[in-house]
């Protein structure tokens, strides 16, 4: 017995060796997200810290940042100037990166709320969320809406394909900003003075024929993950009956007005897209702290617009929809602002007052 427990003890010795051994730490590498950022306390570097087996060993370091020893392993600042960015574990020191904090220029814009719309007009639960839609822009300003159908008369392909990508399993379905599902209650949207670090701009003119959209976008800040933009043409005022399952719910606004809403008035209707349905990336070099980023998109709606899908009925209800994203490229990233533009209007995000 002594022997077999002797024999165990080395067993479990020789292992808790080697798994330190895994563990251990020769050398340290540090990687930002970004080397440029302002003095408000709130725009940060992230990090990643690397061993020499390129394992991910962030957690086990602390940062040391202009001399000083951070509590957290992200980096944010107060004080401009240029600052070295370090990484360290006990008496190993990673690469230094110098870290840049610039004075804000106050560049922050209105935020726009989006909310994306997924319906169609043989849904009968579909008229709820119409009417929360309603309800919202009546006490705000902020809202930018795009309704998706998915089936009968205002059918575009590339809503099925966002629709599944958002993960969404039936109509009715509603986005906020990309980030979460909305449940038609105002009080669940963003409050209106959060403000934006990046400000859309645009101008849209043409005729039936072509529509050109001038877009101008400001940066605030520095973004690390792609920024992409994303271009759509809408239309107010399609009519198409509309099922409703709310002719005997006294609660809706759609009570008594029968199981078929005849002659209904569908807004804000998906009808194509100047950009990809994702977006179109923005070159990283384009993207600084004061830096505008400019460019014109034509679009043919002859040539554009797929067959069956809806067509323009009148271009003076027609209005562009810009959506700016930010996030992993590989996914639906979350809209940091948005701004919709009739024909023949300009319009822009504008600065957040007070800021």
């Amino acid at each position: 017995m002594k022997h077999r427990i002797l024999a165990l003890l080395a067993v479990i010795t020789i292992l808790i060796t080697s798994c330190n051994k895994d563990l251990e730490i020769i050398s340290l590498t540090l990687e930002v997200s970004k080397t440029k950022i302002l003095n408000d306390s709130e725009d940060a570097v992230y990090v990643l810290v690397t061993d020499q087996e390129q394992r991910d060993v962030t957690n086990r370091v602390t940062l040391n940042f202009g001399g000083s020893v951070l509590d957290n392993l992200y980096v944010t600042g107060s004080d401009a100037g240029i600052f070295p960015l370090t990484a360290n574990y006990g008496s190993i020191v990673s690469n230094s990166v110098q870290i840049t904090v610039v004075e804000d220029p106050g560049l922050k814009f209105n935020r726009n709320v989006l909310i994306e719309q997924f319906t169609n007009n043989a849904c009968p639960w579909c008229p709820k969320s119409i009417e929360s839609i309603y309800n919202v822009k009546a006490v705000r300003d902020d809202i930018v809406h795009v309704a998706y159908h998915l089936d009968v008369d205002f059918f575009y392909s590339q809503n099925t394909e966002l629709f599944f990508y958002f993960g969404f399993e039936a109509t009715p379905s509603m986005a906020a900003n990309r980030e979460y599902i909305w449940d038609g209650y105002s009080s669940n949207l963003p409050l209106p003075d959060v403000g934006s670090r990046v400000g859309i701009s645009m101008d849209v003119s043409g005729s039936i024929d072509a529509i050109t959209a001038d877009v101008t976008i400001e940066f605030g800040k520095i973004f690390a993950s792609p920024v992409k933009l994303c271009l759509y043409l809408v239309e107010d005022g399609l009519i198409a009956d509309q099922q409703s399952a709310y002719n005997n719910d006294p609660g809706s606004v759609f009570y008594q007005m029968g199981e078929v809403l005849e002659n209904f008035m569908h807004d804000n209707v998906m009808i194509a897209s100047f950009t990809d349905i994702y977006g179109e990336l923005i070159p990283s070099s384009q993207i600084d702290i004061g830096s505008v980023y400019e460019k014109s998109f034509l679009m043919n709606p002859p040539e554009t617009i797929e067959e069956g899908s809806p067509w323009i009925t009148d271009i003076q209800n027609c209005k562009v929809v810009a959506v700016l994203t930010h996030g992993p490229e590989e996914l639906i990233a979350g809209a940091v602002n948005s701004l919709s533009c009739r024909m023949g209007q300009s319009s822009s995000n504008g600065l957040l007052a007070g800021k």
